[in-house]
């Protein structure tokens, strides 16, 4: 980004195409995105992606990373007693970071893409 010249306009995020409960770390699945505005080019590995308007479900937890797949269970829960269809990838947004807050104070914002069955 520093190298484009491109200005951050949001948090940092990750979507997990699989799951870390079932998969090996090195087998993962995922990609990290900044969203920016600015003129930029793709370069190896990164990738620019578009990511279109989308109904989500959502919520905000508050606390350590490795406390967040509670999160998922609950909102697959909400998913299947509310008729919803999930459309994508579950996104996590990172409002702060381990640097930054102590464990107990991170905020992940976790979103299913979803459509109303």
């Amino acid at each position: 980004m520093m190298e484009q010249k491109v200005e951050m306009t949001g948090s940092p995020y990750s979507a997990y195409y699989t799951s870390p409960a079932e998969v090996a770390p090195e087998d993962m699945q995922y990609e990290l995105g900044v969203p920016f505005i600015g003129e930029a080019s793709e370069s190896g590995k990164v990738k620019i992606k578009n990511m279109p308007a989308q109904q989500v479900l959502s919520t905000i937890h508050k606390g350590p990373y490795n406390e967040v797949g509670l999160v998922y269970e609950v909102m697959m829960n909400k998913v299947i007693e509310d008729g919803y269809q999930m459309t994508g990838a579950p996104l996590e947004i990172y409002f702060n970071s381990p640097m930054e807050v102590p464990e107990s104070e991170l905020l992940t914002e976790v979103q299913f893409p979803v459509v109303q069955m």
